[in-house]
């Protein structure tokens, strides 16, 4: 098989509107795809539940692994899944109350990883809002004709095309 025979393929589709939708063919995508993509293209409830199931899976693996050696956290009962998801909580969330604390040197090597899975956890959800907030949607809105005609200033002649805004807070009247 030869380079040009791996390459996508290029379609295009016939649309109702002026510009031609281009999408390629024979393209394999990944499992996941483009999750930072996919989040900025989607709405905001889809950011928010994204960041929600992470942080109870997050905190319900860090409260697992917390488990796994009997006694590492002071102040809980033995075996409580709840205390050991809370302390893991107030860990990832550097929020650290004070009545539990890790009590073993495999704890104090749990809860730092866990402090900074949550610190770069925190900015990159941070990095992706700002992303989300400062992205810039185009609601432009095309003519269905063109003109060519000549240029009033040069003697060209000119392609012109009506073009409009179609955000509402850029309505006037």
């Amino acid at each position: 098989m030869s380079q040009t025979d791996q390459l996508p393929k290029i379609g295009l589709q016939k649309s109702r509107s002026f510009v031609p939708k281009i999408r390629a063919l024979g393209q394999k995508r990944a499992l996941g795809g483009d999750l930072y993509h996919y989040i900025l293209s989607h709405g905001w409830f889809v950011l928010i539940a994204l960041v929600f199931a992470a942080f109870l899976l997050g905190n319900a693996l860090f409260s697992l692994a917390y488990l796994l050696q009997p006694g590492s956290i002071s102040h809980t009962r033995p075996g409580s899944f709840a205390d050991t998801f809370f302390f893991s909580v107030e860990t990832m969330a550097t929020i650290g109350y004070g009545g539990m604390a890790p009590a073993t040197p495999y704890a104090h090597v749990l809860v730092t990883v866990e402090a900074l899975t949550g610190v770069v956890a925190f900015a990159l959800v941070a990095g992706i809002t700002f992303a989300k907030f400062s992205r810039p949607i185009a609601k432009v809105l095309f003519g269905n004709r063109a003109v060519i005609s000549p240029a009033t200033v040069f003697p060209i002649w000119c392609l012109d095309w009506r073009i409009g805004d179609t955000m509402k807070s850029c309505r006037h009247g």
